[in-house]
């Protein structure tokens, strides 16, 4: 059995990077890790390792839609999928087999076909996602806070603690931050296609 390493998938990744100075880098890197823990990022076969191209994709999004709720900071996570056409890792091909039960190949052009398979086969795969997010971060409080906290470089996306007490009451009611953002974490609106 392989895996795939970060460096091999942040190429991937990178295409859903929304800041300039890119301080989200750290926390792809620990949900990356998380995907490790869980198992999702290790492959035996091409389609296997397709798979994991497309969980690393489906943390694009789901971070994307994340910001989207939280800063108000639109991403269109079509035109981020859109540039994985071009990524020399991906077999169209391949992907066209992975989601024939969704995609009609008379439709559109090659380009618009691939996006749309990648875009139904991330809605596959994020509740696993979600799932290994929650064990690896803890609980939704620490999810949330390494979310908020991935807009500022130097934030330590291994010790979130004092950064959930800034963000929430000792009730667990939110004090800063947006609660839409929050019940997308918290509720598990991250598994949802269209979040």
């Amino acid at each position: 059995m392989k895996t795939m390493e970060w460096d091999e998938t942040e190429p991937i990744i990178r295409k859903f990077y929304v800041w300039q100075n890119q301080p989200e880098k750290a926390w792809f890197q620990k949900a990356w890790k998380a995907l490790h823990e869980a198992g999702l990022n290790s492959y035996d076969t091409d389609i296997d390792r397709h798979w994991v191209i497309i969980r690393g994709a489906a943390l694009g999004v789901m971070y994307n839609d994340y910001c989207d709720l939280e800063w108000d900071e639109y991403s269109d996570s079509s035109g981020c999928v859109s540039e994985l056409f071009w990524e020399e890792a991906i077999n169209h091909l391949r992907i066209g087999a992975m989601a024939t039960d969704w995609i009609d190949p008379n439709g559109d052009d090659a380009h618009s076909l691939f996006t749309d398979a990648v875009l139904g086969l991330v809605a596959e795969v994020r509740l696993p996602i979600y799932n290994a997010l929650l064990a690896s971060f803890g609980d939704t409080f620490l999810l949330y806070a390494g979310l908020w906290g991935s807009r500022s470089e130097g934030t330590d996306q291994d010790n979130l603690e004092t950064l959930a007490d800034t963000l929430f009451d000792q009730s667990g009611f939110l004090r800063k931050g947006n609660p839409d953002a929050f019940a997308y974490v918290n509720v598990s609106a991250m598994t949802a296609k269209d979040a």
